[in-house]
């Protein structure tokens, strides 16, 4: 019988059942619902040699750190001796060729393990011309039984020691508002750079903005656009004043990016503060918008209409209205706050969109979307009461939730996951079901608030009416 919308059904396979896909079909009173499992034989391999070498190096490293592990199916360590040759290849245009090899050669520790730093001087990394790869080839023994394990790995040598990108900065300014992004710096390895200076040049400016780097590689900039006028603005960032002179030698990337002015017939706009973090779940988001308003067809104080709108996986969550006073005919500049709770309704990306109608017609407004952690109303948790245990032993798993929650549970051979690891519950994969998870387009108000705000004629006519 479901239970809360649930059904738990089973299905019992015959004791040698055929090999190939299966379906299962759920009839709906309209259309149907399928899901397809396969059966198959497959003997897990009763072990595996893993190479652990680092994805990129640069090629100022004086060492490359290997980790050569043999473990058995259930992760289990495997005694041996290691034996291997690290080779570094040089790609020119039309050739492949190996310039040179060093041995290593070791027994396993007691985590079944062969750590060791290969010195890079032998392999002469800065006097290459063209791109180089470093691939080992390891064999293990072993131990009592004589048995070879095979395993490869490789790393590639980059002749960038950092780069720079600039993130979170729009390609458009709105003259008058602060401009705001930040710059990442980083090695070419992925590691962030810490503590970094980095100098921000601004085509229009004279001088340079000094920025430090956090724990994370970033560095949060704004700008003052008043005197930017009308014309592209050019951001470079350099790291200690170096710039890149030849590709093929160890040097330091600056970023770059173009800024372009965002059109205004009165010069009014909207202004959306980002967040350069994802949001954690059961926080609260509080937005700053900023504005600078001109109304020239009022010459006493006045009271703008500012609409905004919150959305999340194609659904409008929030939509609402404020009022803000503005200035006479010379305008107005300012800002104020918005707060959102953080829910899963608005789980995992929102977009955020506040508008406003001036009384020439003219709408002025700003989007934004916010990264939000993947968050679920019902919390679960789940824990076995020991982590390992002998066959046979009798183990407690415990379940944690909400009193009167429907609970399903899935409890499989880990050899399952082995196969298909794609398959594992997750926050992830949970979310991955969802038809939508992020729309660009803004749907039709469906509730008659909804309908009510958007279509009043005194907020639609008269965005900027005189105030008493």
């Amino acid at each position: 019988m479901p239970r809360k919308g649930i059904v738990d059904l089973t299905y019992e396979l015959m004791p040698e059942p055929m090999q190939g896909l299966y379906r299962i079909e759920v009839l709906k009173k309209q259309g149907k619902v399928e899901h397809s499992f396969s059966v198959q034989e497959y003997v897990l391999p009763k072990a595996e040699l893993i190479v652990n070498m680092p994805e990129r190096m640069l090629m100022t490293d004086p060492v490359i750190h290997l980790e050569v592990c043999g473990r058995y199916t259930y992760g289990k360590p495997v005694q041996g001796t290691v034996n291997g040759t690290v080779c570094l290849q040089s790609y020119g245009y039309y050739y492949v060729t190996v310039k040179h090899c060093e041995n290593v050669l070791g027994k396993t520790d007691i985590n079944g393990c062969l750590v060791t730093d290969l010195s890079t001087e032998p392999y002469k990394l800065v006097e290459r011309r063209f791109t180089d790869r470093l691939q080992g080839h390891f064999v293990m023994e072993e131990e009592g039984t004589g048995i070879h394990l095979s395993g490869f790995g490789e790393t590639s040598v980059n002749p960038e020691i950092t780069k720079i990108t600039f993130e979170e900065a729009e390609d458009y300014y709105k003259k008058g508002l602060p401009y705001s992004g930040q710059v990442r710096m980083q090695y070419s390895t992925g590691a962030p750079v810490r503590n970094a200076s980095i100098f921000l040049f601004c085509s229009l400016e004279v001088g340079a903005k000094k920025l430090v780097t956090d724990e994370n590689g970033l560095a949060s900039f704004s700008l003052d656009t008043a005197s930017w006028g009308s014309l592209p603005v050019s951001l470079t960032a350099i790291y200690q004043g170096g710039y890149r002179f030849r590709s093929n030698l160890p040097h330091h990337n600056s970023g770059y990016h173009l800024v372009k002015p965002f059109y205004s017939r009165s010069g009014s706009f909207l202004s959306i503060q980002n967040h350069h973090r994802k949001l954690p779940c059961d926080s609260q988001l509080d937005v700053k918008i900023h504005y600078t308003v001109t109304c020239p067809t009022v010459q006493e104080k006045a009271s703008l209409t500012v609409f905004y709108l919150m959305m999340s996986r194609g659904i409008i969550v929030t939509l609402n209205q404020k009022t803000i006073s503005v200035g006479a005919s010379e305008g107005s500049e300012g800002h104020f706050s918005l707060s959102f709770p953080i829910t899963a309704d608005i789980s995992p990306v929102a977009r955020l969109l506040v508008f406003a109608v001036l009384p020439d017609g003219e709408m002025i407004g700003d989007s934004t979307k916010f990264q939000i952690q993947k968050c679920f109303r019902n919390k679960v948790s789940l824990h076995f009461s020991v982590p390992e245990d002998l066959p046979n032993s009798q183990v407690h798993l415990d379940v944690n939730a909400a009193p009167d929650s429907l609970c399903g549970l899935r409890v499989v051979d880990r050899s399952v996951l082995l196969l298909k690891p794609e398959k594992e519950l997750s926050g992830k994969s949970v979310y991955s079901m969802l038809p939508v998870t992020e729309s660009l387009s803004i749907p039709l108000p469906h509730s008659g608030e909804e309908r009510r705000l958007l279509q009043a004629p005194e907020s639609l006519g008269r965005g900027c009416v005189q105030g008493r």
